[in-house]
């Protein structure tokens, strides 16, 4: 990811970079924005806490589906272990993040990204879209998200925000 900020900053008039992830491209940005101050503004949507407590949950009740699934992972280059945005997500602040939920999302249950908005630090807003699925936003509440998006992007980007009084969970 730290390619692609570089060559977003090297595009004329760009002053500025976000950056955002959905579910396992969540962990990615978040992971991103951890080691890299130059994005400024980070959205996730549906991001677990953790890659193995996300294979876990998904195979709960199939344990060797869940070794297989790990195995794949290592077998690609992934260090599971590694991808856990919970331990690093307080570090992007005091960058604004927006945190996006749906509330009867059964694949990124709202209770993890509860977690994860604890585990984070101001300025920090989580959105949980109540009838919305997974990845399920804009077709749940398309004037809402609309809104929320612009108004998030525009407040983050555009204007100075308040680093002492701007953490807001919208549930």
């Amino acid at each position: 990811m730290s390619r692609a900020v570089t060559e977003a900053y090297a595009q004329p008039g760009v002053t500025a970079v976000g950056a955002l992830g959905f579910s396992v491209g969540g962990s990615a940005v978040a992971l991103a924005a951890a080691r890299d101050p130059r994005i400024q503004v980070v959205v996730l949507y549906a991001t677990w806490t953790s890659l193995r407590e996300e294979i876990l949950f998904k195979d709960q009740d199939r344990h060797l589906a869940a070794f297989f699934t790990a195995i794949g992972y290592q077998i690609s280059g992934v260090r599971i272990e590694a991808v856990r945005p919970e331990t690093v997500i307080a570090s992007i602040a005091p960058r604004p993040l927006l945190m996006v939920s749906g509330g009867v999302d059964s694949d990124t249950p709202p209770w993890v990204m509860d977690r994860l908005f604890a585990a984070g630090r101001s300025p920090k807003e989580l959105w949980r879209v109540p009838n919305a699925g997974h990845g399920g936003y804009f077709q749940a509440a398309p004037e809402a998200y609309e809104q929320r998006e612009k108004s998030f992007a525009h407040a983050a980007l555009c204007r100075p925000f308040d680093l002492v009084n701007s953490e807001k969970s919208t549930l």
